[in-house]
C-alpha cells in the first residue's frame, strides 16, 4: 500500500456518512465491474452516492464478454433441452450450488442409513451377548 493510499478508498462513506456497500454491475457496458454505492442502493431514501471500485474494462471486452455470456446461456438451455427440461422456463438452469445441495442431501441420507444399520447391528449383537451372559450366570 502506498503512503498516499487513503483507507477510505477501500470502503468509502456515502453522503449520509454511512459505510457503503460494494455491488457488481451487470450492464453490457460495465459487465462484472464493481462499484461502491449507498447502503440503501435500489431503495427509497438512498443518497445517490456512486463510485467505481474497479477500473474500466477495455472496449473489446465490453463487446466480447456479453457475447460469451449469451453463448454460455444458450448452451445451458440446449443442455437442458437435451436432458429433458424442454420449455421456456429459464428459472431452471444447472448450477454448482444446486448440485452441491443435492449431493449434500444424498450424503446425509447415506450417513443416516449407515447409522441405522450400525445401531441395528449393535442391538442385535448386544441382545445375543446378553443371552450368552444369562446362560453362564
Amino acid at each position: 500500500m502506498n503512503d498516499d493510499t487513503n483507507v477510505e478508498d477501500f470502503n468509502p462513506k456515502c453522503l449520509y456518512g454511512i459505510s457503503t456497500r460494494r455491488f457488481t454491475s451487470w450492464t453490457d457496458s460495465n459487465l462484472g465491474r464493481r462499484f461502491w454505492s449507498c447502503y440503501n442502493y435500489r431503495e427509497y431514501g438512498n443518497c445517490g452516492f456512486f463510485r467505481w471500485s474497479d477500473p474500466s474494462i477495455c472496449a473489446r471486452s465490453k463487446v466480447i464478454i456479453p457475447g460469451l455470456l449469451r453463448r454460455t446461456r444458450d448452451l445451458e438451455m440446449r443442455l437442458l433441452e437435451i436432458n429433458g427440461f424442454e420449455g421456456n422456463d429459464t428459472s431452471v438452469s444447472p448450477n454448482f450450488a444446486n448440485e452441491e445441495l443435492s449431493s449434500r442431501g444424498a450424503m446425509r441420507r447415506n450417513w443416516f442409513c449407515v447409522v441405522v444399520i450400525a445401531v441395528g447391528i449393535v442391538l442385535f449383537v448386544g441382545k445375543k451377548l446378553l443371552e450368552i451372559c444369562k446362560m453362564y450366570l
